[in-house]
């Protein structure tokens, strides 16, 4: 196979791994606008997605939120935060909340600080799921052995 065919299979099979320059040899940088970067970052996409999309660098992308005050890319969507906000209210422990909306549990100590559960509310949830069940410690079995 020649380069050329080799370079276009790698593509075809990892397109987000494109690293070469818009215009290679040309020395020249390709103007990236600034507000469709700041518009996807948004919307959730990742710098190698974006760079996909505006046919340019993955560095060029950071370099541009960086520069945009985009400090880190993976922002809470307002929709997550709301359901985030909604969970908290309603008493669920960080560990359901990232579990359920897909978020870790120091993204919602970093944006709610203080909202964690402390040691004696854990230790109460422990309890209560173990009187939940038939065979918690210290209780009754509620089965009994064959004859």
């Amino acid at each position: 196979m020649t380069n050329q065919r080799l370079e276009q299979a790698a593509l075809e099979a990892h397109p987000m791994s494109r690293r070469s320059t818009p215009h290679p040899g040309s020395g020249r940088r390709k103007e990236i606008d600034r507000n469709k970067v700041r518009d996807l970052t948004q919307a959730g996409h990742t710098a190698e997605q974006i760079a996909h999309t505006l046919e340019c660098s993955t560095s060029s992308i950071n370099q541009i939120r960086k520069q945009l005050g985009i400090t880190h890319p993976r922002m809470l969507t307002p929709e997550k935060r709301a359901a985030i906000e909604e969970a908290l209210s309603d008493g669920w422990s960080h560990a359901e909340i990232s579990r359920t909306i897909g978020t870790t549990h120091e993204t919602i100590e970093r944006h709610f600080p203080g909202t964690a559960w402390t040691p004696a509310q854990r230790a109460e949830h422990i309890r209560t799921l173990r009187i939940g069940r038939s065979d918690h410690w210290g209780g009754q079995r509620t089965h009994r052995r064959a004859a």
